[in-house]
């Protein structure tokens, strides 16, 4: 039994052998026949490779056919990655494909794949042409790859743009980028908007309106308040990379505004507008955090970019009294008819810093300049019956009950004293008991 068991087993593997070499023969002979038979017979109705419809064609004119499509596809279009505002196209030469293998595996009247390959170098190559290695880190390149290689099996004549925010792990999310805090804000308007308004989303390559965003024409806030509001969220934008489509300040600072961040807005054409141009959205939220305290907030991923705001410039332009005579003040008064406001002058720049707070670039983002208000006083008529002038001319009494001196000719009485240089402008004018009135109280 011994001498048996182990011939009894050769025997039994023999033939399992045998059979299985006859069966894959026999098998492999069927379906070299087959391919051999496929290089007359010609794919059915409704078959495409990628995107490209091969019906009726032979196994030859197919590959005929793709060859000539690929090849105008990579003269006329285009596959990019992006992040943020940054783009990268991918060459046309780390992308190849496998003809041999689409037409083999077609099948007939169905949408067959296309297959392309990038390898994982290349990929990384490409990345580290639009973000640095922190963020490399945390993109899923093995999901990217086989995305590339989808896209790229389409053959779309179109321009394709793949997102690396698509991409990104699970633990990467987005983050406040920007803030800007206001304080002594009227305590009611702000708890009215507060309670009005919701953060607002500013979608990838999309725009942003103060106005018509934030459904202002619903509530009942002053001017004075939008424009604080707009003017905080215009400081926070500055320090990212968010788009300036439109924004209008003042002839005058604004009370509650500092010069060189006001964003004025009314019901009337004034708006701020903003525009987005990252491939991922922004968030803009407006929050309250204590009574008078105003803040918003942006929201988005964080790049490799910083973005710093720097005034420079910055120039006090001093105001001129103007000196106005009456003489229904009672002897040796004087009151102050409209107090003077300083004027300012200041440039706003937008600097662009790496990782490496290294600084990349620095644009002027406005000048601004706002004109000082002139402060006018009113004084007693002199016992003399003349005033000695700029040019000493004499200056001759108003009689009582004529009209005061127009804004208009005020103004005009200024820009001729600043050519000449002067300090004060001194007139002699009449005031009326009304306004007599007015002015002591």
């Amino acid at each position: 039994m011994e001498k048996r068991f182990p011939t009894y087993l050769r025997v039994l593997a023999i033939v399992v052998l045998s059979t299985i070499f006859i069966m894959s023969f026999s098998q492999l002979g069927v379906k070299a026949y087959e391919k051999f038979l496929q290089q007359d017979q010609k794919f059915a109705a409704n078959t495409f490779i990628g995107t490209v419809q091969v019906s009726g064609e032979s196994t030859k004119q197919a590959n005929e056919n793709l060859i000539h499509t690929i090849a105008e596809w990579q003269s006329k279009s285009r596959l990019s990655l992006t992040f943020a505002d940054r783009k990268m196209t991918i060459p046309m030469d780390f992308i190849h494909f496998s003809l041999e293998e689409s037409v083999q595996d077609a099948e007939n009247g169905m949408d067959n794949p296309l297959f392309a390959t990038i390898t994982e170098t290349n990929i990384r190559q490409l990345l580290k042409e639009i973000v640095d290695e922190q963020v490399i880190e945390r993109v899923k390149v093995d999901q990217l790859q086989a995305e590339i290689q989808r896209q790229a099996g389409l053959l779309d004549a179109n321009e394709r743009v793949i997102s690396l925010t698509k991409f990104f792990e699970e633990s990467v999310s987005v983050s406040v980028i920007s803030h800007a805090k206001k304080q002594h804000i009227d305590v009611k308007s702000l708890s009215s908007w507060v309670e009005s308004t919701h953060p607002i989303t500013i979608p990838a390559f999309g725009e942003f309106s103060f106005i018509n965003d934030l459904s202002v024409n619903a509530g009942n806030w002053t001017d004075e308040f939008l424009t604080q509001v707009a003017s905080l969220v215009y400081e926070a934008s500055l320090s990212t990379n968010l788009q300036i489509l439109e924004r209008n300040t003042s002839q005058e600072v604004p009370v509650g505004v500092t010069a060189g961040y006001e964003a004025k807005v009314n019901r009337n054409g004034m708006d701020l507008k903003l525009a987005n141009p990252n491939d991922f959205e922004m968030t803009v939220t407006i929050k309250a955090t204590q009574p008078g305290v105003l803040i918003v907030e942006i929201s988005g991923y964080e790049t490799e970019q910083q973005y710093k705001v720097v005034l420079k410039d910055s120039k006090t332009i001093p105001y001129r009294k103007i000196i106005q005579y009456t003489a229904l003040l009672p002897s040796g008064s004087e009151t102050i008819k409209k107090s003077g406001k300083l004027g300012y002058s200041v440039s706003v720049y937008r600097e662009t810093y790496n990782s490496l707070n290294e600084k990349l670039d620095s644009v002027q983002i406005s000048n601004d300049f706002y004109l000082p208000v002139n402060e006018v006083v009113l004084k007693e008529i002199p016992v003399e019956s003349e005033v000695i002038g700029r040019d000493d001319m004499e200056l001759e009494l108003i009689e009582e009950g004529e009209d005061d001196h127009s804004d208009e000719e005020l103004d005009a009485q200024l820009r001729v004293d600043e050519e000449l240089g002067e300090d004060s402008i001194e007139e002699k004018l009449p005031l009326d008991t009304k306004e007599k009135d007015k002015s002591i109280d």
